[in-house]
């Protein structure tokens, strides 16, 4: 028994933790189609071998603890983040933190990963605010382009695969928008410019079609994000500025405007 702030606190996140994490092994092994022994073997082949005895022991709820080097081998050889054994969003509302508190398992999520730095109490009805000045690295900061992990991993013990397919069919859909700008932007280039008849008729055609194919991928696109923010969305997917410029005037353009 220990105590904070006068209050006694059972020692129990701990050993919750550990029966969290042998849950979760247990599920994506199933997952993976691999016995307790296949899975034992395969962590061997990355240097730090945890034993079939260790492993029937987590998933059965009999063992305490679980270092650190276990879980990120057992998590590598099932391919699958260790936050998501740690803490399975979608499965459990709420987790035990070191102290008194309960706080929602999304929260923990983002606090062991670094995204924020202070916890609130799930009785806090501000404890679903993470947002609000605890980033200490936050989506914005995210590479454009780089593949979203964390965002995969939190929605995938959700088996919610409509949210993270909107994702990555949003992500699909303006990369072919930018894949096809540089083209657009040439063939109106050439077709407002070009001496002949022959050379400006072949030139608006690709550029007739080819902007039209491009309006076509930001609609899907657009139609993808609306459903994609119901969870935080990427910033590659809400910091376009350019882009959204770029196509309004595309559409002008397709319309015969001039601007």
């Amino acid at each position: 028994m220990t105590q904070v702030d006068g209050t006694d606190v059972e020692p129990t996140w701990g050993i919750d933790w550990s029966r969290m994490v042998g849950e979760q092994i247990k599920i994506w092994r199933g997952r993976r189609g691999l016995s307790a022994q296949q899975l034992a073997d395969r962590t061997r082949t990355l240097g730090y071998t945890v034993s079939r005895n260790t492993i029937a022991s987590l998933e059965s709820g009999r063992k305490e603890t679980v270092p650190i080097q276990e879980l990120v081998t057992i998590a590598r050889t099932l391919e699958v983040a260790p936050l998501a054994l740690l803490f399975p969003v979608g499965t459990i509302d709420t987790v035990g933190v070191p102290g008194p508190d309960r706080i929602s398992t999304w929260e923990a999520a983002l606090w062991f990963s670094g995204e924020v730095r202070k916890l609130t109490s799930a009785d806090d009805p501000m404890h679903q605010d993470w947002g609000r000045g605890e980033y200490s690295l936050g989506y914005e900061e995210w590479d454009a382009g780089e593949t979203h992990g964390i965002w995969e991993y939190y929605i995938e013990p959700r088996n919610d695969a409509g949210a993270l397919s909107d994702l990555r069919l949003a992500e699909a859909e303006l990369t072919k928008w930018r894949a096809l700008m540089p083209l657009v932007k040439h063939a109106f280039l050439v077709f407002t410019t070009a001496k002949t008849d022959s050379v400006i008729d072949t030139w608006q055609s690709v550029f007739q079609y080819v902007g039209q194919q491009a309006d076509k991928h930001w609609q899907v696109m657009e139609a993808h994000r609306a459903k994609a923010r119901t969870y935080p969305v990427p910033a590659d997917l809400h910091n376009m500025e350019s882009e959204e410029a770029d196509h309004a005037k595309l559409l002008r353009l397709l319309a015969g405007e001039s601007s």
